[in-house]
């Protein structure tokens, strides 16, 4: 069987979902696209904002990364030290993890948070590692 993969850009599409009201779905549209987007040969990268780390929770790790979202955003970098992979080869996740709260605290005195993650991003871009992140 021939594998196809479809080339989408030069950089990395990013896709947000966000609602501020919670159980409409924001999490599980996000794991259900990011891993069609992975089977179709897309390499996916998926950040776990929720204070639930409920999309952590929706793919098995093979690989856990050494620290999650706070010391991404505390870097404003997203490299290896912080992203995990699943059991989808094409698939990775930066976790939510117990030191957001004090992140958020912190960034929130000097910064926008959601800045802070876009820089991160932006700076993840330049590696081309990713086609979509989410």
């Amino acid at each position: 069987m021939h594998e196809t993969t479809y080339p989408i850009t030069d950089s990395a599409y990013t896709i947000s979902t966000v609602n501020n009201k919670g159980g409409v779905g924001k999490t599980t549209i996000t794991a259900n696209i990011a891993a069609l987007c992975a089977d179709l040969g897309q390499r996916v990268l998926m950040i776990d904002c929720d204070p639930l780390a409920s999309l952590t929770k929706y793919f098995a790790l093979s690989k856990t990364a050494q620290y999650g979202l706070s010391y991404a955003l505390s870097r404003r970098k997203i490299d290896g030290t912080c992203i995990s992979s699943t059991s989808n080869e094409r698939l990775d996740i930066v976790c939510h993890d117990a030191g957001m709260p004090a992140t958020l605290i912190e960034l929130t005195a000097a910064f926008n948070p959601a800045f802070v993650l876009e820089t991160a991003i932006k700076q993840l871009r330049e590696h081309d590692i990713y086609d979509i992140v989410m």
